[in-house]
């Protein structure tokens, strides 16, 4: 048994001066379960008690969130309360893992001002007396394993993680130094079509892993190996619990495993086929400044790169474009550049001539964003003029054009979409599980079917953001009507062009009617951006990890059709 002399610091917080004092003895002491409870907050709470238990995490300094965690060295046995605690106190700890400390303080329920919720972290905070009894205790981590569907008893306690954990959420990562995990690989939106788990059940296979620091945008970023992504594996999570920010969170006290087993995809994936269609979003691509996308000229020249090697890569026959801005081109030099054919001179000056053009439109509905074309033209060709439809359905409008590959008089027609979004509900079309206005989208997809049917062809290819799920009722309404899904032909894993909040799907979509179903070759979704953290992004400066790479070009991947045309 440790038997180290006792040593007591009695932090004096008005000059900082240490006192000294035996080890009082245990019997006067209140146990770690005992402050816990058996519910949220502490049954003791703002009652000075004096407490004993083995220092398990020391977190200390400017960039960590000051104090360290005890737990009881042998606990209630009780599954309902928990052994471990924390101790907020400032300055430098005179302290070591395996010190057995006894404690005296007032308890606390600490919420952090950002905090959104209402629910706190119990504590003993700046404490008037630490005394360490002993040395070179060692206390094991209780093994837990996903799914778990509550975590309040083990709030402060030590635990390690056996499973294979992967990473599933990056959102928070750069500015908060913590990523989501969860056990049993990518999680998927229940309603996309190619998972059987419910919301609840994904987030009972979830934990997040904290950096054991409270600095915003840390520098160097954690974890962070040149990159990381969505479906990178976490092995040996080892950390103490605790709740901040509205989660818990693990901080660990050992260095985690991480394993690149989702590895960037440098070029996008092979499409058989002769003619080729892409669907690629922009992220709000405006050459008018301070409006939705770039702020200022340095932003939108990195925004700009980022989208012309993406496009570089790509070289579709079409290439369907998401949220551009929605402007009138006017001849004034002192105006703002037309985006489209900014976008289409910095391609063909990437690739050394002029190898795209754009299909010219006026401004198109009500919204400050829209859908345009870029094709090649040394593959195919516009056939008469683009169509738009005429409804007030839509504040982004469907837009229609039909092509020709070039030595074929076979002719095709895309029609680019951009459904209402699924944010800001309104008073009647809340969120019922498929997000805010799944019927104004429901209604525009029999909209567009209705708009379809008055094109002269029936060689439609269907192609953009959809803002609905595979699963969902927007889709169900398409499918019924005989289009065929591409990305269904794609193994159920790779069905994602967008994450949030933890779970991967496609909003984007491409649906072939039946016409041109048989002349399907080949579908592929570049994951370019979905798996990539927002920090990589054109708008983001505080870390400046920007690269003029494809990689977080946008928030949603490019998905590629091919067809095998006469």
């Amino acid at each position: 048994m440790p038997n180290n002399p006792a040593r007591t610091l009695v932090t004096l917080l008005m000059c900082g001066g240490v006192a000294f004092a035996a080890c009082p003895t245990p019997e006067k002491t209140t146990p770690i379960p005992a402050i816990q409870g058996n519910t949220a907050q502490s049954p003791l709470k703002d009652q000075k008690v004096t407490t004993r238990g083995v220092v398990t995490g020391i977190f200390e300094g400017r960039l960590k969130f000051n104090g360290f965690f005890i737990q009881d060295k042998e606990g209630d046995n009780d599954p309902a309360t928990s052994d471990g605690l924390f101790v907020f106190q400032l300055g430098a700890l005179d302290l070591k893992i395996g010190d057995e400390v006894q404690v005296t303080g007032t308890v606390k329920e600490y919420l952090n001002p950002k905090a959104r919720g209402k629910d706190t972290e119990t504590s003993i905070e700046l404490p008037s007396e630490v005394t360490v009894c002993s040395s070179g205790n060692t206390l094991a981590p209780t093994p837990i394993t996903l799914p778990r569907n509550s975590w309040e008893a083990l709030e402060g306690m030590l635990l390690s993680f056996p499973q294979k954990l992967t990473i599933t959420d990056l959102y928070r990562l750069e500015r908060y130094g913590e990523m989501g995990l969860a056990a049993e690989g990518r999680q998927f939106v229940p309603t996309n079509g190619n998972t059987t788990r419910t919301k609840q059940q994904n987030l009972d296979l979830r934990i997040v892993l904290g950096d054991g620091a409270s600095e915003e945008y840390p520098s160097p970023v954690p974890f962070m190996q040149d990159y990381i992504r969505l479906g990178d594996t976490v092995d040996g999570v080892t950390g103490v619990l605790r709740y901040d920010l509205d989660t818990y969170k693990v901080e660990p006290v050992k260095a985690p495993t991480i394993t690149r087993t989702s590895p960037r995809p440098e070029k996008p994936p092979f499409v058989a086929g002769n003619v080729k269609i892409a669907s690629m979003n922009v992220l709000n691509y405006f050459t008018t400044l301070e409006m939705r996308g770039a702020t200022d000229e340095i932003e939108l020249e990195r925004q700009r790169k980022k989208l012309i090697a993406t496009m570089v890569e790509l070289q579709t026959d079409v290439i369907t474009l998401m949220e551009i801005e929605n402007n009138v081109p006017t001849e004034n030099p002192k105006d703002p550049k037309d985006p489209l054919q900014d976008l289409t001179d910095g391609l063909n000056e990437a690739l050394g001539g002029k190898v795209y053009g754009s299909i010219k439109t006026p401004k198109l509905g009500s919204d400050d964003i829209r859908v345009a074309y870029l094709y090649r033209l040394d593959t195919i060709a516009p056939v008469g003029n683009f169509k738009i439809d005429s409804s007030n359905v839509f504040e982004r409008p469907p837009l229609a054009q039909t092509f020709s590959r070039k030595g074929s008089k076979e002719t095709f027609t895309v029609v680019g979409i951009h459904f209402k979004s699924k944010g800001s509900c309104g008073n009647t079309d809340t969120d019922t599980g498929q997000g805010c206005w799944n019927q104004k989208r429901t209604e525009q997809s029999k909209q567009l079917l209705n708009f379809v049917n008055t094109l002269s062809t029936p060689n439609v290819v269907l192609v953009g953001d959809f803002n609905a799920y595979g699963a969902e009722d927007p889709v169900k309404v398409i499918k019924e009507a005989g289009y065929q899904s591409a990305e269904e032909r794609l193994p159920e894993p790779e069905r994602y062009s967008y994450s949030f909040a933890g779970e991967s799907g496609s909003l984007d979509h491409i649906f072939v009617a039946p016409s041109l179903q048989s002349k399907i070759y080949g579908v592929g979704i570049w994951h370019i951006n979905s798996d990539e953290s927002q920090y990589l992004d054109y708008r983001q400066k505080i870390l400046d990890l920007y690269t003029p790479t494809p990689f977080r070009s946008s928030d949603h991947d490019p998905i590629i059709l091919g067809l095998q045309l006469n």
